[in-house]
């Protein structure tokens, strides 16, 4: 059985570090919510 949350997990980190450092505004607009 393939661990689907742990897959997605990862896909969500590696967005988060492409998108993060190149996205100031809505990286600042997560952190206001």
């Amino acid at each position: 059985m393939v661990n689907i949350n742990w897959e997605l997990e990862n896909m969500e980190k590696e967005w988060l570090e492409k998108l993060e450092p190149h996205d100031d505004k809505g990286y600042n607009k997560k952190l206001m919510q």
